[in-house]
């Protein structure tokens, strides 16, 4: 049985703040003050390039971006040389998705100051979000120059160096990351990732721990704890996993697909073919969900009495007007049919042919586990944003 899964390698893409004066302590202050004596504010301060600064760093955390542009705007026409400014607006243009415009204020901010650690950092972050892999790990590279201790540049380095394949060196960034903040969730999460790439799932299965006790309410942590129980051989286990991520967000394709495979090799027909057929409802584009229940029969201890079981599966599922379940019970008695008559696609396995086709944003990798069986998994390593802004 080949298994397919969906990681996700998260960076942290909320931007770092510049403020002299400005704190995760005092901003709501701030934005309380900037909400009830903004005109008093610039009656009295009028020629201060700071006060809009501030202000429009209030705006920016209560959301409002474009008030908070105007208010840099104001400051940089007071003081054109005003580094704050030109970072926290790069950081709203980035948020709205210029990000033309977010790089080209981090550089003029770069001008001014070439030693802000801040500004590489947020440059690097737009970068990687514009493609540019080069450009941020060179961003990253001179934010941590200029700040060692910047544990965040560590995190997202280490995320861009494993898609590069540079799994050795991401893990020691994510190490680095741990050892400046130790509740850093994203780190452990990601150093579980790449652990599991490595294949130490006990290792990994380690961070995924640490993770969820950080971040009891991710669902990605334990789907990704789930999976690596699932190679470890504790399909009981495994499944929990997959239920507690599906009760925090049962729109999670991947992880009724995962579940449906820790089913399938308990014996659980009828409730994996339910999360299979739940995986193409949710994303019928999800083709990986289909392609990873073909069975291989060299791992399948009785093929006609599997076939056997599906085709009182497909009954029941029939005569409880599951069309959809009835259907996929039906095309998963075909696959194992034609897989046991060796079917080839070109003088290719059918199955590679298949993985192939999934595109060039997969990196087959090989997992080795306890049991000693091996498994192909695909993974993606997409980005996701967090929420969270940082203030120095």
């Amino acid at each position: 049985m080949k298994l397919s899964k969906l990681t996700t390698l998260v960076f942290v893409l909320g931007a770092i703040l510049y403020s002299s004066k400005v704190d995760a302590q005092n901003v709501p202050n701030i934005l309380e003050s900037a909400r009830e004596s903004r005109l008093l504010l610039v009656q009295v301060n009028l020629e201060n390039a700071e006060s809009y600064h501030d202000q429009g760093v209030a705006r920016y955390e209560s959301g409002d971006l474009q008030g908070a542009i105007e208010d840099y705007n104001q400051a940089l026409r007071i003081n054109p040389n005003h580094v704050g400014a030109y970072i926290n607006r790069g950081n709203a243009r980035r948020e709205l998705g210029d990000f033309k415009e977010a790089i080209e204020n981090y550089n003029q901010a770069l001008r001014i100051n070439p030693n802000l650690a801040e500004a590489y950092y947020n440059r690097g972050v737009v970068r990687y979000e514009s493609r540019d892999i080069k450009g941020a790990i060179e961003d990253y590279n001179q934010a941590i120059r200029l700040n060692p201790n910047l544990a965040l540049a560590y995190l997202n380095r280490g995320g861009v160096r494993a898609q590069l394949g540079d799994i050795n060196e991401a893990i020691e960034d994510f190490n680095q990351a741990l050892r400046l903040d130790s509740n850093l969730a994203l780190a452990h999460y990601n150093r579980g990732l790449t652990r599991g790439m490595l294949g130490d799932v006990k290792g990994a299965i380690e961070d995924y721990n640490q993770a969820i006790r950080l971040n009891p309410n991710d669902a990605d942590i334990y789907n990704n704890r789930g999976f690596a129980r699932l190679l470890s051989g504790d399909l009981k286990e495994a499944i929990e996993n997959f239920t507690q991520a599906l009760r925090i967000d049962p729109s999670l394709a991947i992880t009724h697909n995962n579940r449906g495979l820790a089913r399938f090799k308990i014996g659980d027909l009828k409730g994996a073919i339910e999360d299979f057929t739940q995986a193409l409802r949710i994303d019928p584009s999800l083709a990986l969900a289909q392609n990873s229940q073909d069975s291989n029969p060299g791992q399948l201890e009785d093929v006609k009495g599997t076939i056997a079981k599906l085709q009182k599966v497909a009954k029941l599922f029939k005569e409880e007007g599951k069309i959809a379940e009835y259907q996929y019970t039906l095309d998963l008695i075909k696959k194992i049919n034609i897989e046991q008559s060796g079917l080839y696609e070109n003088g290719q396995p059918f199955l590679e042919v298949q993985a192939r086709e999934q595109g060039d944003n997969y990196i087959k990798l090989k997992f080795c586990a306890e049991m000693g069986e091996k498994f192909q998994i695909r993974v993606t390593l997409n980005n996701a944003t967090i929420t969270e802004k940082f203030v120095i």
